[in-house]
């Protein structure tokens, strides 16, 4: 549901149950490492990209892989990035559901 329709607690309530979700994408090609990052952006608890082909330049993409992850699988350059940072107001709707596996 999209935040902008919910108000009150629902808004808190959606953000939460966003942070409990586990999602798997597979493949981190031009379109996947930028919809991992996304997610993560939105809140989203756990991202796996799963992908073991090699990066190639052809991969690279704004918001998605870059240079520096080139002859790496691509999966895993994209599971090593550190999760954005949320704003602080939103940090703190999370604090009473823990990220999975924390």
């Amino acid at each position: 549901s999209s935040l902008a329709l919910v108000h009150g607690t629902g808004a808190a309530r959606a953000l939460q149950a966003r942070r409990r979700a586990r999602i798997v994408i597979h493949g981190a090609g031009r379109v996947g490492a930028p919809l991992a990052g996304l997610l993560d952006a939105a809140g989203v608890g756990h991202v796996d990209v799963r992908d073991d082909r090699v990066t190639r330049l052809a991969d690279l993409a704004v918001g998605g892989l870059t240079a520096a992850d080139t002859g790496r699988p691509r999966g895993t350059a994209v599971n090593e990035r550190g999760r954005p940072k949320l704003p602080k107001e939103l940090e703190e709707l999370f604090t009473a559901v823990p990220r999975p596996g924390a």
